[in-house]
């Protein structure tokens, strides 16, 4: 798992698989990750690349997820990550 991912988990008591595979049609995608407890019912798919998101938009949210783009192993700042949780809102 990356350091930031690792960082992330610590610092927030994360739970997260990286990377996550999500089947559709019998098609495995693989994701960045997927943050268990937060948005949707099912976690949040995180991913770089809007266009693998974007094709799957409606797949993942009919299975219960959230799904945002960003580069979450390049760029995030560790310490305002807690905005980005408050935003997706802690999942049932």
């Amino acid at each position: 798992m990356h350091y930031h991912l690792m960082q992330l988990m610590n610092t927030y008591g994360l739970d997260i698989v990286s990377p996550f595979e999500y089947e559709n049609n019998n098609t495995v995608y693989t994701f960045k990750c997927l943050i268990r407890g937060y948005g949707e019912k099912a976690g949040m798919v995180i991913d770089p690349d809007w266009k693998k998101l974007d094709s799957l938009k409606q797949a993942l949210s009919d299975d219960g997820f959230g799904y945002s783009c960003m580069d979450i192993e390049g760029s995030i700042d560790i310490p305002s990550f807690s905005d980005v949780l408050a935003d997706w809102c802690k999942s049932a």
